[in-house]
């Protein structure tokens, strides 16, 4: 019998249980990592869940969903899990994500300032509650891990590029300095991976917001899940929208989490996105070359945007802002998938 078969069956006994009627599966494309979805006609609307076990964390998915329900943040409520099959049945926030909002919103600015505000507010929710101890800490050695993705997957293996020692040398000095400044940060629940694509607007409603794909989050920097979603990976703002954007939201925190000043948040805000964003180019690097995802190639352009940004905006990231022009770009403009990308002001 196929993982697909099992599943079915699997899904047709927990409908049983709770007397709905069997409803065949659609598969649902698009997830980066290992997991397929398959939507049922189910009322109300379910999906069911596969992910290699070894490899995806359902416990954790399912214990974070019950802690984030319980504060009251709009994470899908857990039906029925098998987690030695890697099955799960979920509840189904619908086919339309923030991302495909924004698609048809476009940058109306009244709306835009709707829609932000009410993300940022349930995100406010959990990152004023306490953190329990059994969330993993967002630690040096997982901030490390991260960075550590960026040299053989976008440097080596996707533009092919060798480096020296001292080149090196002088990313591993930029590295420990994003680690510190992210470790010196309040430390709160983070979703860590916060993007239009994860979250989820039902019925078209703002005040009806889900967010999903939060299976690895942790305690860490207060800034993290603010810049993954106000620079966001998939959608470019201008400047000047995250900054007040991330200024209302750090007006809105408990005077703790804060930080001293504004500026010292925004730069904390521009560190922790830096960070991220060098990551996120090896992983888009990794999800073409290993996994054929080449979709994820087009979405470089901005990344390395924000990367370029930050790092000119910088002196911590001056010399690293000055290898990038002579060496790598050079290379990245002969990549097929490379456009130039302006942040607006």
């Amino acid at each position: 019998m196929s993982i697909y078969e099992s599943l079915a069956a699997w899904v047709s006994q927990q409908l049983v249980k709770r007397s709905m009627p069997n409803a065949a599966l659609t598969p649902i494309v698009g997830d980066a990592g290992f997991r397929e979805y398959f939507r049922l006609a189910t009322v109300p609307p379910l999906l069911a869940v596969y992910g290699p076990p070894d490899v995806e964390k359902h416990q954790a998915f399912v214990q974070i969903s019950e802690h984030w329900r319980q504060l009251g943040v709009p994470a899908p409520e857990v039906i029925a899990y098998d987690f030695a099959q890697g099955f799960l049945l979920i509840e189904d926030f619908g086919a339309t994500s923030l991302s495909a909002m924004l698609e048809v919103q476009g940058a109306k600015p009244a709306w835009l300032d709707a829609c932000y505000t009410s993300v940022l507010a349930q995100l406010h929710r959990l990152q004023c509650s306490p953190t329990p101890a059994w969330y993993p800490r967002y630690d040096s050695a997982a901030l490390q891990a991260e960075l550590d993705l960026f040299i053989p997957w976008f440097v080596e293996k996707l533009l092919g590029y060798v480096l020296s020692t001292d080149e090196r040398g002088m990313l591993q000095e930029l590295f420990d300095v994003l680690i510190a400044r992210a470790q010196a940060q309040p430390q709160v629940i983070v979703h860590r991976d916060f993007h239009c694509r994860n979250i989820h607007v039902q019925s078209g409603d703002l005040n009806q917001l889900g967010f999903i794909d939060f299976q690895d989050a942790v305690v860490g920097p207060v800034t993290y899940d603010i810049v993954s979603l106000l620079k966001d990976c998939y959608q470019c703002w201008p400047a000047s929208f995250v900054r007040s954007q991330a200024l209302a939201y750090r007006k809105a925190l408990p005077p703790l989490l804060q930080m001293s000043s504004e500026s010292e948040f925004l730069q904390a805000l521009d560190m922790m996105g830096l960070q991220r964003h060098l990551k996120v180019l090896g992983i888009f690097s990794r999800l073409h070359l290993r996994d054929g995802k080449a979709q994820y190639l087009q979405d470089l352009p901005l990344v390395l945007a924000y990367v370029l940004q930050v790092l000119e905006g910088y002196p911590e990231g001056k010399p690293v802002a000055q290898w990038f022009e002579q060496q790598l770009m050079p290379l990245i403009k002969q990549q097929p998938w490379y456009r130039s990308v302006e942040i607006q002001p």
